[in-house]
């Protein structure tokens, strides 16, 4: 598998898919190449910044990885941010939850 051997140059947060969502969504990211394993965390915040889930958390190598945001049922229809903490970087972007 030729993406297996790519090794992303940076950190990149990619857009939820799909967004908006009704129940589950994919995030991507890619943790950039470097000497060891990176500390990872991918999380989702509401807007008031309470921390809702966590998606990732732990050491990753460098490539490319996905996760998946299953909302809890009781979560309000909204905008919701996600941020990717990898070593000193800090990405984000939002998403639209509509039931």
């Amino acid at each position: 598998d030729v993406l297996s051997r790519i090794k992303p140059n940076k950190a990149m947060l990619g857009a939820a898919y799909p967004n908006p969502t009704s129940s589950a969504t994919t995030i991507s990211f890619s943790i950039p190449e470097r000497s060891g394993k990176v500390d990872v965390r991918l999380e989702v915040f509401d807007l008031t910044g309470r921390k809702v889930s966590t998606l990732a958390n732990g050491p990753f190598e460098a490539g490319f990885y996905s996760a998946e945001w299953h909302p809890h049922e009781s979560a309000p229809n909204g905008m919701y941010v996600y941020r990717l903490f990898a070593g000193e970087e800090v990405l984000a972007d939002k998403l639209i939850l509509k039931k």
